[in-house]
């Protein structure tokens, strides 16, 4: 689903203010596949990516930055000084969040599974603009008077209940992620006397073409002036695919796994 790639050729029927050869592009239509070293796709499908942008960053814009401002803008108008919360800080969309949260003052209260390198990771986000990382243990004590108007939820089962149970009343927890693959449990009176607003969010469900690119138009803009560009990179080739995947199922990694096809 995602990948950055060059431009090799045009058809006879693309203009040439549009896409040229050497150009850099990333998919926007979903599913095109991009575990190969050439595709014959059409114009609009793709993407130009500015050559001042570094490659691997470049391969990972197209999902996790624009689900982060579309889980910031879509569901609560949050202002300078607004406070969320959110589980998974540690995911790519996490760390997304916390730069542009952070880019436009807003708090975040972030939460981070306990691991060998915790201390490692909560230097990495508050680095990035965290305003607080804490353990789900740590939750209920530390996220007292925080009172956040949003929560983001990747996890499901009990942490996403610790977040719903952290928002101000009439706060609103979206889930988009279900890494416990636990069903999440609301009380009713969470409901009843918080009034809390419980959403579900996908990009790939809601993002035409034409509406991913304007996204990616503001992704580029932000990359340009240094976001998104925290992330840890391990590279694979092609051939070694098996070992890429067994990397992405190892807990606790920091890396996102890159697969280099050379052509």
């Amino acid at each position: 689903m995602e990948g950055v790639g060059v431009v090799k050729a045009l058809g006879a029927e693309v203009r040439a203010s549009d896409l040229a050869p050497g150009d850099r592009v990333v998919p926007l239509d979903p599913m095109l596949g991009t575990w190969r070293s050439l595709a014959a796709l059409p114009a609009a499908s793709l993407y130009r990516i500015p050559e001042c942008l570094p490659e691997l960053p470049a391969a990972c814009l197209t999902i996790n930055p624009p689900t982060a401002l579309c889980l910031l803008e879509r569901f609560v108008d949050l202002e300078e000084g607004s406070v969320i919360v959110q589980n998974g800080a540690n995911s790519a969309i996490g760390k997304a969040v916390v730069e542009v949260a952070a880019s436009r003052g807003i708090k975040t209260l972030n939460i981070v599974r306990d691991r060998p390198n915790w201390d490692d990771v909560a230097e990495r986000l508050t680095a990035i603009g965290a305003t607080a990382v804490i353990r789900p243990e740590e939750a209920k004590a530390a996220g007292a008077g925080w009172k956040p108007a949003l929560g983001l939820d990747c996890v499901g089962g009990e942490s996403a209940t610790a977040i719903a149970k952290l928002l101000r009343p009439g706060g609103t927890m979206v889930t988009y992620g279900a890494m416990s693959l636990k069903p999440i449990s609301i009380s009713a009176p969470l409901l009843i006397f918080k009034d809390l607003r419980i959403r579900g969010f996908a990009l790939s469900k809601e993002s035409t073409p034409d509406l991913k690119a304007k996204l990616l138009d503001r992704v580029i803009t932000l990359a340009q002036k240094g976001l998104f560009a925290s992330s840890r990179f391990e590279e694979f080739a092609l051939e070694d695919y098996q070992e890429a995947l067994q990397f992405c199922e190892r807990g606790f990694r920091d890396s996102k796994a890159i697969l280099r096809i050379s052509h």
